[in-house]
């Protein structure tokens, strides 16, 4: 359990079941500080695995840490209800699996699915721009 990740010095509920989850996912790390962030050692097989090699060592350089608490605190507004929305599906996706994106996917007015990794614009940088290019 990780103390001060709600605020105030308690714990709560979805905070520990989002630390749990998080340690629960073999290329994540929980630090005692209530942060979390990718294995430096699986970070390129799990998220990088199809970027041009001069690209992963600026890519591990900017990697940071993030707040655990995040992961638990509800979403408040969702742009999806109000605007068109393109979700862009990463077919070999190591991180976040296919199969879920392909579900929150479902929400967005436009599905557009690429065969690259989790980081699509670093390994494909073109295609994404293509598509913004195609919004409205």
């Amino acid at each position: 359990m990780i103390s001060d990740v709600a605020g105030g010095g308690k714990s709560s509920a979805a905070a520990d079941a989002a630390c749990a989850a998080a340690a629960s996912t073999p290329y994540l790390s929980i630090n005692a500080d209530g942060t979390f962030g990718v294995r430096h050692e699986l970070a390129t097989d799990t998220f990088l695995h199809d970027c041009a090699a001069e690209g992963v060592a600026p890519a591990h350089a900017r990697q940071t840490w993030q707040s655990v608490a995040v992961t638990a605190q509800p979403v408040s507004a969702a742009a999806w209800q109000q605007i068109n929305t393109t979700y862009l599906v990463c077919a070999d996706d190591r991180g976040t699996p296919p199969e879920a994106q392909r579900e929150q996917a479902r929400r967005a007015a436009h599905v557009v699915e690429v065969d690259a990794g989790h980081h699509v614009f670093l390994s494909q940088p073109r295609a994404v721009a293509d598509l913004i290019l195609t919004l409205r």
